[in-house]
Formats: C-alpha cells, sequence, structure tokens
C-alpha cells in the first residue's frame, strides 16, 4: 500500500536487520504476483530477470537479508512452497495469524544454520497475501526468551509443542 517497489522493499529489510544487530535475518515473501503483478519480468527470460536479488526463478518476490555468514547477504527464500513441510509460510498464510517455528535447520549462506523464524501474514483488503518473518538463531532466542521477566518476578520459555511464547503468568 506503501506504493514501494521491489528495490525499496530490499533496502527496508537491509535497513531493519543492519539496525538490529540480534536479528539474524528477515524477510517476505508474496504470493504469485501479489506485490506488484511484476513477477513475469522478474521471472528466468523476463525483461528484469537478474536485475536484482530476491527474487524467485518464477519471479515472486522473495527476499531474504541475513547476516549468518557475519555479513549481510541479500538471498531469496527457499522451501516456503512444500505446504506442511514449510510452516513458516503456509500457517500464517492460510491462518492470517503470528506464527513462531520450532527451531529448524536451513542452508543459509552455504552452510547448516538452526534457526526460530518469527512470522506473519501480510495483508491487502483483508486477504493474506504474503508472510514477513524474523530469523533468530537458538543463542539469540534463548537470549530474548531469557530476558522476559513477567511482573518483574516471573519467567518465560518457548513450548516447542504450541510453537508459541508463554511464560509463568499466561501467554505471551
Amino acid at each position: 500500500e506503501l506504493g514501494l517497489g521491489r528495490e525499496q522493499a530490499v533496502q527496508f529489510l537491509h535497513h531493519y536487520v543492519e539496525s538490529n544487530p540480534d536479528l539474524g535475518g528477515a524477510w517476505f515473501i508474496f504470493e504469485a504476483d501479489a506485490f506488484d503483478g511484476k513477477d513475469a519480468e522478474y521471472a528466468r527470460g523476463g525483461k528484469k530477470a537478474g536485475a536484482m536479488r530476491g527474487s524467485a526463478a518464477d519471479g515472486r518476490f522473495v527476499p531474504y537479508w541475513n547476516r549468518f555468514s557475519r555479513d549481510l547477504i541479500l538471498e531469496e527464500c527457499t522451501d516456503y512452497e512444500n505446504g506442511d513441510a514449510s510452516p513458516y509460510y503456509s500457517v500464517p498464510l492460510s491462518s492470517g495469524l503470528a506464527y513462531v517455528t520450532a527451531p529448524t535447520e536451513y542452508l543459509i549462506a552455504g552452510s547448516p544454520t538452526t534457526v526460530v523464524s518469527y512470522c506473519a501474514p501480510i495483508f491487502q483488503d483483508g486477504k493474506p497475501i504474503g508472510v514477513a518473518g524474523i530469523d533468530m538463531s537458538m543463542d539469540a532466542t534463548n537470549a530474548l526468551v531469557a530476558s522476559i521477566r513477567p511482573l518483574g518476578l516471573g519467567y518465560a520459555f518457548l513450548d516447542r509443542k504450541s510453537t508459541r511464547l508463554n511464560s509463568s503468568h499466561g501467554k505471551l
């Protein structure tokens, strides 16, 4: 709705990750033609194919900035079309609700990396058209959860069964 092009959205993600050093990465995945209607132009064989990173081979807008290799790297999100095997995308898109993944290992910047993804649907006219998310390493996730002190004396934990953030004083 802001009218940002792909380049500006990629720059926004870069700035967001750069400004939040505890994040391992940040990403968007949009349904086909949902971002700007220009997937065909960015797809293999399209007039803008290869013009910038962040688009899948079919042209879908799927940018992923991450620092898991120490330097900020722009890549494309992967494994988002596998339905139940890719809950980081399928669950928030189909449910319209935020979702926290179980610790999952991905190949990121060429290395196997275990991350927790915090994911939220992106809506247009009340309909989910994509998902935005941030990834954190297990160390960063553990530090974040350990720092939560409900009412100054409680504690928080990540419940692996529900993949929702819980505290000793109820759901957060």
